[in-house]
């Protein structure tokens, strides 16, 4: 029996070192992030479903994160689903209306959410660089590394649901048109320390997302993957095919069609070249 464990050609590694990065430490994230509570499952359907069904719970404190080691029934925009096998990092935080600011730019969240995982990669993968596919995947080398999903429930002083699965340790993604972390640095990362970057990064910006939203803007613009390319953006039954000219102010995505130029606020995103 081989004493490592090979990874589709990428590359192979002791099974203990593998083991070591593929485990939570959940003290060591309470006292090191903004979260009060961690609540971990081996496998479940969805980190950001056990944190809805909690959610009204009084007695839960400000910042509490949902985390898994396999989800199997994870959603992404619409309709899409996101399955995630054993060493991609999967969470979600539950923040209560108490511990972020009220947006008025509430449509850039999701948007700065991917910043933040982008920020969070680049920080493990020295000389990487990440890009974000409006409105909530980030990219590396041209290829899906994560999917964010936020939340909310009705009413102006509802908690937030912020979902992310980061591929980290699990490689077979790339059958998928997706890559891990664990194939660009060719080893195993360890995912408390990514988890940890990405939380604080997370939460320093739901605090301060209004105060610092013209940076947030460039920031999209700097990294927006679609610049340039043509596409179809389809919401509802309202579907444009054109070239992606900016980012707006907003966050929306400004397509210029044989009609001009057409801004979209949501929806979802076809990739024509």
């Amino acid at each position: 029996m081989s004493s490592r464990i090979k990874f589709s050609g990428f590359f192979d590694e002791p099974p203990k070192e593998l083991e070591k990065n593929n485990t939570f430490d959940l003290d060591q994230i309470v006292n090191e992030t903004v979260v009060d509570k961690v609540y971990h499952k081996d496998t479940l359907p969805s980190t950001s479903d056990w944190a809805r069904e909690i959610a009204n719970d009084p007695n839960l404190p400000s910042v509490c994160l949902f985390l898994t080691n396999v989800q199997t029934q994870g959603r992404g925009r619409g309709q899409k689903t996101w399955l995630a096998s054993r060493g991609s990092l999967t969470f979600s935080l539950l923040i209560s209306p108490a511990d972020y600011q009220p947006f008025s730019h509430s449509r850039l969240l999701p948007l700065a959410v991917g910043i933040s995982v982008c920020e969070s990669i680049e920080n493990v993968l020295a000389g990487e660089h990440c890009l974000i596919k409006w409105p909530n995947d980030v990219y590396l080398q041209d290829r899906k590394i994560c999917g964010c999903l936020v939340e909310s429930f009705a009413g102006p002083k509802s908690p937030l649901v912020i979902g992310c699965g980061i591929n980290v340790n699990n490689p077979h993604v790339a059958d998928l048109n997706g890559i891990s972390m664990c194939q660009v640095s060719r080893r195993s990362v360890p995912l408390n320390v990514v988890l940890i970057d990405v939380v604080n990064r997370i939460g320093a910006m739901t605090r301060s997302l209004d105060k610092h939203a013209g940076q947030v803007v460039n920031e999209l613009r700097n990294r927006n993957w679609l610049a340039g390319h043509h596409i179809t953006v389809s919401h509802g039954e309202n579907c444009q095919t054109g070239r992606v000219v900016d980012i707006s102010d907003a966050g929306g995505l400004v397509v210029k069609t044989a009609d001009g130029e057409v801004e979209f606020q949501s929806g979802s995103v076809h990739y024509v070249d």
